[in-house]
Order: structure tokens, then C-alpha cells, then sequence
């Protein structure tokens, strides 16, 4: 919605304008609970699909963004493919896994509701007997005392919570890391998101576990970047981790470092954003 302050900017001074776009409206709305068949999603649903109309690029974050404004009716506007990079101190971090004889896997980022971090907990819970097994969870967000509250439920000795913490900061815990976590909820507006967690997770060059459904779940996969289960499948995900070695998560960091300088990296990002502003300047 603060595209629409541009979009009337657009109108008096005949300005093209170009929307790049993160988060998904109004699936966006289903995080909240709010239910798609409600008055308030199918009001947003008509005032999103204006203001997406209104916008002459539109940038998305995944390919399945795109299919997605296709199928909101949004047909005439030029809309491409952006895929987010991360912050260029996430390259400094050391990808080697650890020599010791523990495995270490982090999370990082907002825990929310959509986040499942919830499949984590349960996941530590089913691993509590393996004393070579620690999970750290870094971020807050909604659901932290949640899941806090069900990791002192089951009495978990293996999970550690460090709260939100500087980005300066972060690449010393993704150093630590044998392989880094991503887990969403089983949600169809979930399935076609790739957190931009995943981009500094591959910059980092680090191994990619998970539980998470389509989007993720693919790039995961297909780039033999990690193993990814079904979203929220935490009996599927403990069995992962307990079969991985750390020839694995050497394996799947150096692929997670190539991906990121293929598809990921800053410098592409912004030389096809150039781009496709310059194009904008024949709609004039």
C-alpha cells in the first residue's frame, strides 16, 4: 500500500512506476488468519489487484510470484523476474563446516507464524537423546514465546535462543554453522515464497535443511543445495538431519556458494534492475 502515494505521483506527472515486490498481496492476509473466503481478503484482493494494475514493472521476488499476478487478472503489465541477493558481509562467512565431533544447525530470522519454527522444537524434541545435536534459533517475532514456551514443555536441552541480533553480528553464528535451517508452515501462500533468509544462507556457503513446500522445497532439491522435506513434516525433517554427515553439508556448501554467484549475487540483482528501469523510459 505504499505504492499508492506513487501512484498518484504517476498520474499527475505522467511517470512510469515500478513496483518490486516481496511480499505477496493479499495472500500476504492469510498469515493472519484472515480466511480467503472473508470480506476483508476479497476487499484486499480488489484494491491489491489495482494497485498492482496501476504499476507499469513489477519485479517479483520468485517465478511463482508471476503466475500468481497472472492469475489475479493482472495481464497488462510488463512484470519480470528479481530474485533478492543478501547483504555482501554474509560472503565473509567461513563455509567449512566444523571439525568437532557436534553438529550445529542455525536458524535465522523472523519467527512468526508463517516461519513454523514450531517444526524446529518438534524436530529437537524427536533428536534430545543425540548429545551431538544443538539447534539455535536467532530472530524474534510473534510466535518466539510460543516456541519458547514449547521447547520448556518438552524440557529441551538441545535448543538455544539468542533473540534478535545485530546483521553485523551474524555471520559469526552462520560461520558455527554445519548446515543452516529453513522451515515454513503448510500454507499455499508459503509454498510459492522463497524467504530472503535462503539468499544469505547460499551467499554464506552453507548446507540448506529444511521443511518446507514448493518454492523452497524445489530449490533446495533441484540445486542439491541441502535436503528439504515437506513443510512441517518434523519427523521427516529429525530423520534428515540424523542421517547427514559432514561430507554432506561440504558437499552442499560449496553448491549453495556457486548458486549464489550464478543467480543470486548483488551485482547481478542491480545491473538487471538498471535494465529493466531503463526500459521503463519508452512509456513515458
Amino acid at each position: 500500500f505504499s505504492a499508492i502515494p506513487a501512484i498518484k505521483l504517476k498520474k499527475k506527472f505522467n511517470t512510469p512506476i515500478a513496483m518490486l515486490e516481496l511480499d505477496l498481496w493479499p495472500e500476504s492476509l492469510l498469515a493472519g488468519n484472515i480466511k480467503r473466503n472473508s470480506i476483508v481478503y476479497n476487499y484486499y484482493k480488489i484494491v491489491s489487484r489495482k494497485i498492482y494494475k496501476n504499476c507499469d514493472l513489477i519485479l517479483c521476488s520468485t517465478r511463482e510470484h508471476i503466475e500468481y499476478l497472472r492469475k489475479l487478472n493482472v495481464i497488462n503489465n510488463r512484470i519480470e523476474y528479481l530474485p533478492q541477493y543478501a547483504e555482501e558481509q554474509f560472503n565473509d562467512v567461513v563455509s567449512n563446516v566444523n571439525c568437532d565431533n557436534n553438529l550445529n544447525f542455525v536458524f535465522a530470522g523472523n519467527v512468526g507464524k508463517a516461519q513454523s519454527v514450531e517444526t524446529i522444537i518438534k524436530t529437537a524434541n524427536l533428536l534430545k537423546n543425540r548429545n551431538d545435536i544443538f539447534f539455535h534459533i536467532i530472530g524474534s517475532g510473534s510466535s518466539l514465546e510460543n516456541v519458547k514456551e514449547l521447547s520448556e514443555n518438552f524440557n529441551l536441552q538441545n535448543v538455544k535462543f539468542y533473540g534478535q541480533l545485530p546483521i553485523e553480528e551474524m555471520p559469526k553464528y552462520y560461520s558455527m554453522a554445519d548446515a543452516m535451517l529453513v522451515t515454513l508452515e503448510n500454507k499455499p501462500y508459503a509454498n510459492i515464497t522463497i524467504p530472503g533468509k535462503i539468499q544469505s544462507y547460499l551467499a554464506a556457503g552453507k548446507a540448506i535443511l529444511g521443511a518446507a513446500s514448493g518454492s523452497t522445497n524445489s530449490l533446495v532439491n533441484d540445486f542439491f543445495v541441502g535436503k528439504c522435506c515437506e513443510a512441517e513434516d518434523f519427523i521427516e525433517l529429525a530423520n534428515i538431519i540424523s542421517k547427514c554427515t559432514k561430507d554432506d553439508f561440504c558437499k552442499w556448501g560449496k553448491s549453495s556458494k556457486e548458486l549464489y554467484a550464478k543467480e543470486f549475487n548483488k551485482e547481478s540483482f542491480f545491473t538487471k534492475l538498471e535494465f529493466y528501469l531503463g526500459g521503463l523510459k519508452c512509456l513515458k
